[in-house]
């Protein structure tokens, strides 16, 4: 499944992206934002996630910048389960912070979760992150309904070095 916002193409990772998602998320500041992920972030993880399937309840997406020339990778969103509702993950590789992404990241998700029934139209996904607020302020936008919600975790996952 593709989908396109203002700026960005949400799209599946094929296996020859695994460089450009090891590039991105194999920053310790992206990271260390994340409920889940392994650090050090090896080659062999980043392989692992752009061969796996999709999850057609809960797809995850790489977040591009389509340009004349190609595309450059901005980070990833996914939608995922938790607690008998649906959430929003992401990440933002760190050149492409605070620039809006999360923010647009996260509404195409919305977007993409209302169109396959994962959520009803009056019920956004809760949006978490991990100790970064400005993560947060970025992403909240995207939960604006009523019962959108979009709050830090109670707490982050240990990450193993």
């Amino acid at each position: 499944m593709f989908h396109r916002t203002e700026r960005l193409m949400l799209r599946p990772a094929w296996p020859e992206d695994w460089e450009m998602i090891l590039w991105g998320i194999g920053d310790e500041r992206v990271v260390r934002n994340l409920a889940k992920a392994p650090w050090p972030y090896l080659p062999e993880h980043a392989r692992e996630f752009a061969a796996r399937g999709q999850d057609p309840r809960h797809p995850a997406f790489l977040l591009t910048l389509p340009e004349e020339q190609g595309s450059r990778l901005v980070g990833c969103a996914g939608l995922g389960e938790i607690e008998g509702g649906t959430e929003i993950g992401y990440w933002i590789a760190q050149p492409y912070w605070n620039r809006g992404f999360a923010t647009e990241g996260a509404r195409g998700c919305s977007a993409i979760a209302g169109w396959r029934g994962v959520i009803s139209s009056t019920t956004l996904p809760r949006v978490r992150f991990c100790a970064s607020s400005a993560s947060y302020r970025q992403a909240k936008p995207a939960c604006s309904s009523r019962r959108g919600e979009a709050r830090p975790p109670p707490r982050c996952s240990t990450r193993s070095t």
